[in-house]
């Protein structure tokens, strides 16, 4: 599923949650995407591709996950890294 909702675009990193194995996030060039079953990912990129100045390139690379140890994915915190 992963390759279909990110148009074909490869992960450059995965950030899994300790605390719930289920739910897991990926990011890549297409955006950024969240599993909550292991297998089935939905984009939840949101507005992030807006907030580059105007004639900014987005690149992203990287995950960081404070999931405030616990299974909830409410109080979940991602962070997104890249350049543009």
């Amino acid at each position: 599923n992963f390759a279909s909702v990110s148009a074909g675009a490869q992960a450059t990193d995965v950030e899994m949650d300790l605390d719930n194995p289920l739910v897991a996030y990926a990011v890549s060039n297409s955006g950024v995407f969240r599993t909550t079953d292991g297998k089935n990912f939905a984009d939840v990129t949101g507005n992030l591709f807006s907030l580059v100045a105007d004639g900014g390139l987005l690149k992203l690379y990287s995950l960081a996950l404070l999931n405030n140890n616990t299974a909830d994915t409410a109080d979940d915190v991602l962070f997104a890294g890249g350049h543009g």
